[in-house]
């Protein structure tokens, strides 16, 4: 029997993760953790799971509301559990380990009820063993009475092989006729109704992706630099929000690349222009470019930390560009696009228009002063990450939490900001 530690259990949530949690959390940021995190405790959340949550994070007031505790914390808590499923990097607690487990729903976990498992594998020997001897017991009684057949007289034998055969004879017509009727018992798939048709869609030759009124009738997203397509525009389970199918799409990806043999118009013309960049300038040799993405909950540009972020990353000797997607057509699919550095999403290879990345999140608390009556403090949390264009890897990570105060709000945000400029 395999023994179990803290090793083969981190290995067997990341083959689980590897083989359908990828369907739960497809593209792992800390912000993309944060929220599936949110989603889990909001939909249902038992003691055993509230215990692996609340000891990761150190969460030891049971008496807050967890929830807004959760929303409060600094995403960066989760860029652990970011490495250990996308980079290969192990965790150093079992907390940690506890953690993906209920995030991918691994079972059994916590840890402890994993290592329960191999008491459990011996008790189930000893039943069988168990069993054994007991069948022993029954095979063996079996046989005295058929001892006790053989001395009854011939008549009483006669009697009890009659009814044996006459068993025999009714079960074998019985099997013949089921054999012959089984077709009537099949199941027609196309009749059963389910209350999620939501499916994964492999394209054919023969895929229908309009509507007659060109609506789409199918979503797409990119998952590890690879298109998934579905039948509907979001995932009953993660949330995640598809792109509908367009005809550049299936131009590009499957007439180009030969994914499945479509037959185009000859009129109709392919676009090769690179979607949603701004291709107003390039990349320059020896110049750490950099173009930078601060956004909201909402995926919108904060300019005002935007600015300030602008300063700190001049400081470190990089050289910033136009934006290289247009502020206006940002929104939660193309940050995780940039995010993966995915070309064939783009349409370009990204490095030609600059070096490096500066992709972050941006929050905003307030609570009154316990200090002073009538002030306002602002918690501004700030995260982002530059990745490489040319090697995709994270090369500095920031993550910082600044207060401000005043006596109202924008006067307490615009303070907590010029702390973070200075």
């Amino acid at each position: 029997m395999k023994v179990r530690n803290l090793n083969t259990f981190g290995e067997e949530i990341k083959t689980t993760y590897k083989k359908d949690g990828y369907l739960l959390l497809p593209e792992p940021t800390p912000l993309s953790i944060k929220k599936r995190v949110l989603f889990l405790i909001e939909n249902s959340l038992i003691d055993v799971d509230y215990k692996i949550i609340t000891s990761f994070l150190n969460i030891v007031d049971d008496s807050q509301n967890l929830i807004q505790t959760i929303k409060g914390l600094d995403v960066g808590v989760f860029k652990p559990i970011q490495n250990f499923l996308t980079k290969n990097q192990g965790l150093r607690y079992e907390e940690g380990y506890n953690f993906v487990a209920w995030l991918i729903d691994f079972k059994p976990r916590p840890y402890s009820y994993y290592l329960e498992n191999n008491s459990h594998l011996n008790k189930e020997d000893k039943q069988v063993n168990g069993n054994s001897n007991k069948e022993d017991k029954e095979e063996s009684s079996i046989k005295e009475k058929i001892v006790v057949l053989k001395k009854e007289d011939k008549s009483k034998q006669h009697w009890v092989i009659t009814f044996f055969a006459f068993c025999l004879v009714v079960i074998t017509i019985s099997g013949f006729y089921f054999f012959n009727q089984k077709g009537d018992t099949s199941i027609n798939i196309d009749k059963v109704e389910t209350n999620n048709d939501f499916r994964q869609i492999y394209p054919t030759q023969n895929t229908r992706f309009f509507a007659e009124d060109n609506a789409p009738l199918v979503w797409y997203a990119s998952h590890n630099n690879k298109l998934d397509f579905y039948n509907q525009n979001e995932h009953p389970v993660t949330k995640e929000v598809f792109e509908p199918i367009t005809r550049e799409i299936i131009k590009t990806v499957f007439i180009e690349e030969n994914i499945i043999p479509v037959k185009v118009d000859p009129k109709v013309q392919v676009d090769s222009t690179p979607y949603l960049l701004n291709t107003s300038f390039k990349n320059l040799p020896n110049k750490k470019q950099l173009s930078i993405f601060i956004v909201d909950s909402t995926y919108q540009i904060d300019r005002d930390i935007l600015d300030t972020v602008k300063n700190q990353c001049i400081n470190k000797g990089y050289s910033i560009t136009p934006p290289l997607v247009p502020f206006n057509k940002l929104n939660r699919n193309v940050i995780s696009q940039l995010e993966n550095l995915n070309s064939e999403y783009f349409k370009a290879d990204l490095q030609k228009y600059t070096d490096y990345l500066c992709i972050g999140t941006r929050q905003y608390k307030y609570s009154e002063s316990p200090i002073s009556a009538g002030l306002v403090v602002c918690e501004l949390s700030i995260n982002y990450s530059i990745i490489s264009t040319k090697t995709s890897e994270e090369i500095d990570y920031y993550s910082k939490i600044i207060s401000g105060t005043g006596f109202s709000k924008s006067k307490a945000k615009q303070n907590a900001i010029k702390k973070h400029s200075l």
